[in-house]
């Protein structure tokens, strides 16, 4: 699998770290967050009405490479729980429907009950201000 290393230098260390343990799901794993804070950061934090449509672009571009890097995670031979806290965050950020994300939520649930990182990940992913519904 090959690396992608890209513009920003809070990936190259994790690019390296791939690149020194290609079987280590943990490296795969932080290298994809770094991508993913790389797009959040193309992005910007202005709302979302106010982001250009270049920052739109360097976001969804960046973000799509993350999501390849943690697939990528997912086939390697040693899992990490940590992977699903994660996809929950990508799933946030890609704007996945809540149907897709409590699936893969599930999914965790069942192979790491234990392992609240995801659920934090998932209520963060409800707020009303991403993709949680308002209570009446």
């Amino acid at each position: 699998m090959p690396v992608i290393i890209s513009g920003t230098s809070a990936s190259k260390p994790y690019g390296r770290w791939v690149a020194q343990k290609p079987e280590s799901p943990t490296a795969r794993i932080a290298l994809a967050s770094a991508y993913l804070l790389y797009a959040w950061k193309g992005r910007s934090e202005a709302a979302d009405y106010l982001v250009t449509d270049l920052q739109w672009q360097t976001f969804h571009e960046r973000s799509e490479l993350a999501r390849k890097t943690f697939e990528e995670a997912a086939t390697l031979p040693t899992q990490c729980p940590y992977w699903y806290a994660m996809m929950v965050n990508l799933a946030k950020a890609q704007g996945w429907s809540r149907e897709r994300t409590r699936k893969l939520v599930e999914e965790s649930y069942a192979r790491y009950p234990d392992f609240h990182h995801t659920y934090n990940q998932y209520a963060y992913y409800l707020q009303k201000k991403w993709f949680g519904k308002p209570r009446r």
